[in-house]
């Protein structure tokens, strides 16, 4: 006799619904298992490419990486040095090293730069007056980064984290908080 068996119920359903919460939530980490992260002391933290329509967004989500960065105790390049060597010349990663003593470059791209907003929504009652309704959308910031290791010019770390709040300042920190979570962990051991 073959028996059949269920393999979803409707008491499975809350356990779906968290685990596809949770891994959406979830950031997207690749980094080297086997680098020494521990080596790192000194990051130059290179532009970010900006999102479309929002020309200033690397430059912000760059200063708050380096914020973060010092925050979390790691030792951050001096931007303007970082700025006039990329001017001089192309990327050579070795020189990086040798005139600025950066173990690594952290570089990358806004992917989602989107300020909250408020629209009004028009419409007649039953009774053909008209009114309206306020509705409120959340900012939301997104980030998209590599480190590289400037002795060998390797990606040793990658991630991307999208955040969600609801004003843009806040959605910018949280974002650059959990897009460094990881490399943090790592660099400190």
């Amino acid at each position: 006799m073959i028996k059949k068996v269920k393999l979803f119920t409707i008491r499975h359903l809350p356990f779906a619904i968290c685990y596809l919460f949770i891994s959406a939530c979830a950031p997207y980490v690749a980094y080297k298992k086997d680098y020494d992260f521990k080596k790192i002391k000194k990051i130059a933290v290179l532009n970010f490419d900006s999102y479309i329509g929002f020309d200033s967004s690397g430059m912000v989500v760059r200063d708050e990486i380096i914020r973060h960065l010092i925050e979390s105790g790691i030792t951050v390049v001096e931007r303007e040095k970082i700025d006039k060597i990329l001017k001089e010349r192309e990327i050579d990663y070795k020189k990086i090293k040798k005139i600025l003593g950066a173990d690594a470059i952290i570089t990358g791209s806004v992917i989602k730069y989107i300020p909250e907003k408020e629209e009004y929504v028009y419409f007649k009652d039953n009774e053909g007056n008209l009114q309206y309704e306020v509705k409120y959308f959340d900012a939301e910031v997104g980030v998209s980064a590599r480190l590289i290791d400037t002795e060998t010019g390797e990606i040793i770390w990658a991630n991307t984290y999208t955040y969600e709040s609801f004003d843009l300042e806040a959605a910018l920190i949280s974002c650059v908080r959990g897009l460094l979570r990881n490399l943090i962990i790592l660099i400190r051991g």
